[in-house]
């Protein structure tokens, strides 16, 4: 089941999933940064040892307060497991690599 975390944006949990995989749908951006950071490092915290899965398919617009968001659930993993981003669009690859922040997940287009 998926809850909004702002005006524009529903995140859903599976936190059965190997590793937790959390689902995003709409925009990443200001208004729900706060939020959407407070439960991915939460997802993260409760599986220390599995890594992270965030399915990026659903999004329209994320800005670099997403990026940080992401940034940061990547050094609360650490060696713990990847941070896998699946099926992100674009303009995200596009955010990743300007920033000089791809190497840090691993990208699945599938």
């Amino acid at each position: 089941m998926s809850e909004p975390l702002g005006p524009r944006l529903e995140v859903e949990v599976e936190h059965e999933a190997d590793p937790p995989r959390v689902v995003l749908v709409g925009e990443v951006d200001l208004s729900a940064a706060d939020r959407l950071r407070v439960l991915l490092l939460d997802v993260v915290d409760r599986h220390p040892r599995s890594g992270l899965a965030v399915d990026l398919s659903g999004l329209q617009f994320m800005d670099s307060s997403g990026l940080g968001i992401l940034i940061s659930c990547s050094k609360r993993v650490g060696g713990a497991g990847p941070v896998r981003l699946v099926r992100p669009a674009p303009m995200v690859i596009r955010l990743l690599e300007v920033s000089g922040c791809a190497h840090l997940f691993d990208i699945v287009e599938r």
